[in-house]
C-alpha cells in the first residue's frame, strides 16, 4: 500500500514523522458517499528515514503488507475465535455460565490487542517506509 504524506519532523536515529491523510477501504471517494465518520482525518506517522528527506518535503511511503494484514488478523480475529472457543469450554450449570465464559474470551482477546498494541508501540515496530521523495521541501516566506 503506497500513500502520499508531507514530513514534519525529523527525529533522531534517521527516522521522520510523516502526516498522511487517513484511507478508508472504500478508495476514499468521499465525493460520492460521505458515509464514513473520519473522511478527513490526518495521521502522524513516524517512518526511517533512509532516502533523506527534509521537514516540508512530500514523500510517498509503502507500508509493509504482511505487518498490516498479521495486525488486523490479529485485532479482528483473536477476540473471535476466543470469544466463541470459551463458549464451548465445558461448564455444568447451563447457558449462562457459557455465555459469561464467552464473554470473558471476548474481553481476553480485546486485552490480548491491547497489549500488543503497546508493545508495538514500545519497540517501534517498522510498519512504513519512505519509498521516495516527490515534492520539494516548502520554503518560508
Amino acid at each position: 500500500m503506497e500513500q502520499t504524506g508531507r514530513v514534519v519532523a525529523l527525529l533522531p536515529g534517521g527516522r521522520a514523522q510523516v502526516e498522511i491523510q487517513r484511507k478508508a477501504a472504500c478508495a476514499s471517494d468521499c465525493s460520492k458517499c460521505g458515509g464514513c465518520a473520519h473522511p478527513e482525518q490526518i495521521m502522524a506517522v513516524e517512518v526511517p528515514n533512509a532516502c533523506g528527506a527534509q521537514v516540508g518535503e512530500q514523500v510517498v511511503i509503502r507500508a509493509r503488507a504482511s505487518s498490516i494484514l498479521s495486525i488486523a488478523a490479529l485485532v479482528y480475529l483473536a477476540p473471535v475465535v476466543l470469544m466463541i472457543g470459551c463458549y464451548f469450554l465445558p461448564v455444568s450449570q447451563g447457558e449462562g455460565p457459557r455465555i459469561l465464559c464467552s464473554l470473558a474470551g471476548l474481553a481476553a482477546g480485546a486485552a490480548l490487542c491491547a497489549l500488543y498494541s503497546r508493545r508495538v508501540k514500545t519497540a517501534r515496530r517498522v510498519l512504513f517506509e519512505i519509498e521516495r521523495g516527490i515534492g520539494k521541501p516548502e520554503t518560508q516566506r
